[in-house]
């Protein structure tokens, strides 16, 4: 079920949890005012990010990328930022912070 324009699905709120309970990560810039989320995996799991992608595509700036780190190659995108990543965000420490 779609929310209102500009906000989240339900299913892509349930998938940005989900990649903060494993490897996903919340960035928020200094002086900017909401967050984004950063997905980096190895290029061994670029089904899996494929996948990730597929379902936050409408918040994403561009499709995953293959990059080589070393002899580690990874596969990765950034969504936008967005006020409900912010809001997630803020969350998270309160919860890191007890």
């Amino acid at each position: 079920m779609d929310n209102t324009v500009g906000s989240l699905t339900e299913v892509q709120k349930s998938v940005v949890i989900g990649c903060l309970l494993g490897d996903g990560y919340l960035r928020q810039l200094k002086g900017r005012r909401n967050a984004f989320l950063e997905i980096n995996h190895s290029y061994k799991q670029k089904d899996y990010v494929d996948w990730k992608y597929n379902i936050l595509k409408d918040i994403v700036t561009s499709e995953p990328k293959k990059r080589q780190y070393n002899s580690r190659v990874a596969y990765r995108f950034y969504t936008k930022a967005h006020l409900e990543l912010t809001e997630l965000l803020k969350f998270s420490i309160k919860i890191e912070k007890r």
